[in-house]
């Protein structure tokens, strides 16, 4: 999850447009399976070819051939006999060697040819109507909950033999590589004859949604990285956009109108200016810039990436300096997990956090690091969830396992729908927003405009945390031990008791 948020922010950087929101789509392909006609080449053997080519040459008599290739009298026999049989070689009236028709068209054709049927598997992408390259698919049960599978009509059908392109097929397959000269046979294929079996399957991409000066959204798909333009354009010509609700309905739905009421009621500020707006942009930028260039710099020194670094670092200051003085200022949806190591590597005594279930692709190995430094510190971190057990994601067991010895509370709310999500940590910085900071969404999930606040002054935040962070017992789920259990657990140890008694007693006599 963390590596789709440096995507999209350095996918942002380069579009030019506001990223309001980004989320897997996982996009309809086929699994074929094909029969088809071919023909399989298989590389001569170096003494026959040898053979051969000396009698191209002029040499005709067996002596000749076998003493100019230097073999032994019994193996060169052999070989010219097995030649004959196969009508590579024959003898005229006077019993010298000449080439047949099989032997010139093996040196003409540098292997030896013959037509072959066999069936095979082929990756059939119905949007773009194309033979994929080798791609990670799914099956629907395998994919990820947190994502969409996008519900393209007709998606599914099976495609005719001739949508097949023959040549897109060797390509894959690298048919036309290796031959004599890797020492392996290889198979051209030359027409898909049927198409047998088909079985659907679904690819991941990165979808980014995206608003322009006049609010305008437009939805990018992101493959290994990049954008990539051919898909988005066919995806908007089918509507895909529509399909998983890409439309101005995204800045309404449920939390993006609650977190920026709960801006509202801060009442200090002036985040929504464009100014603003622009300078955290901008300082997003920066940021990915600058881990860029130490990231570079870590594994070789250049002296003009350290120079770019250096100019990175003054303009990072200047924007930061130019932020830190507003009490309340809007966060990119790709910042989430920044503010979440801020709270841990910056907390002295409380993180307060309100989240959905926590999942492993959120809580991965560098979140529990800094939680059990932050913990190790003596800082009291208190644990809300907003949810109900789900699957069987082993991260709830390891902050239960946290919380046994250490400073670590883990807490059930009653309110199971909450929609806005806070990290709150000593009482004098507070980031809110519509996206769990250590859960996944609500599903089913869909597209939604990002909303998210920083807050750093004490008594902004001091009036949020006594509104919606201010939590009684009555307002937590109780953990009841099971009756049964625990009459069965103490009867047993009673028994054990008596067992004890009985055997000291008779010891004692």
């Amino acid at each position: 999850m963390r590596d789709h948020a440096d995507i999209a922010r350095r996918l942002e950087s380069l579009v030019g447009d506001t990223q309001v929101d980004y989320f897997t789509v996982y996009l309809p392909v086929q699994l074929l399976m094909v029969d088809i006609i071919g023909l399989e080449r298989r590389p001569v053997p170096a003494p026959t070819e040898f053979c051969l080519r000396s009698i191209e040459a002029g040499l005709c008599e067996g002596s000749d051939i076998l003493g100019f290739l230097g073999l032994d009298t019994d193996y060169g026999d052999r070989l010219l006999a097995g030649m004959c049989d196969g009508d590579y070689i024959g003898k005229d009236g006077f019993g010298k060697y000449q080439l047949m028709r099989r032997g010139k068209e093996l040196l003409k054709l540098g292997g030896e040819v013959s037509p072959a049927d066999r069936r095979m598997q082929v990756l059939w992408d119905p949007i773009q109507r194309v033979i994929l390259d080798r791609t990670l698919v799914y099956t629907k049960q395998r994919t990820d909950p947190d994502g969409i599978i996008a519900p393209i009509p007709n998606a599914f059908a099976q495609p005719s033999p001739d949508d097949l392109e023959v040549g897109e097929i060797n390509k894959l397959r690298g048919g036309n590589v290796g031959g004599a000269e890797s020492g392996s046979p290889t198979f051209d294929v030359l027409r898909v004859t049927s198409v047998q079996k088909s079985f659907g399957r679904y690819r991941p991409c990165l979808a980014l949604v995206f608003s322009n000066t006049d609010g305008d959204l437009t939805l990018r798909l992101a493959i290994n990285g990049s954008i990539d333009n051919e898909l988005t354009s066919i995806c908007a010509k089918i509507g895909l956009s529509k399909l998983i609700g890409v439309d101005r309905k995204i800045g309404v739905r449920p939390g993006v109108q609650a977190v920026k009421k709960r801006y509202q009621g801060l009442k200090c500020g002036d985040s929504a200016s464009k100014n603003v707006a622009q300078l955290v942009k901008l300082r997003s930028m920066l940021r990915f810039k600058l881990q860029t260039f130490e990231k570079r710099l870590s594994e070789e020194h250049v002296e003009s990436i350290e120079t770019k670094k250096t100019e990175c670092q003054k303009e990072l200051a200047d924007v930061n300096s130019q932020l830190e003085h507003l009490p309340v200022i809007p966060v990119r949806c790709h910042e989430v997990d920044y503010y979440l190591l801020e709270a841990l590597k910056g907390a002295n005594s409380t993180i307060t956090i309100t989240t959905t279930n926590p999942s492993a692709l959120k809580v991965d190995g560098e979140i529990l690091g800094y939680l059990r430094s932050s913990l190790s510190k003596g800082v009291s971190v208190t644990l809300c969830i907003s949810d109900r057990f789900g699957g069987n994601d082993s991260t709830l067991a390891q902050l239960d396992k946290l919380s046994k010895y250490g400073t670590l509370s883990v807490h059930f709310l009653q309110n199971e729908h909450r929609s806005v999500f806070e990290i709150e940590w000593d009482g004098k910085y507070l980031f809110f927003s519509n996206e769990p900071p250590l859960g996944s969404r609500r599903r089913p999930v869909y597209p939604r405009e990002f909303a998210g606040y920083f807050v750093s002054d004490e008594q902004a935040v001091s009036r949020y945390r006594e509104g919606f962070l201010n939590f009684r017992p009555d307002d937590f789920l109780v953990r009841l031990q099971p009756a049964v259990g625990n009459n069965a657990a103490m009867q047993k140890q009673r028994r054990r008791g008596r067992v004890g008694e009985s055997v000291r007693r008779a010891l004692a006599k």
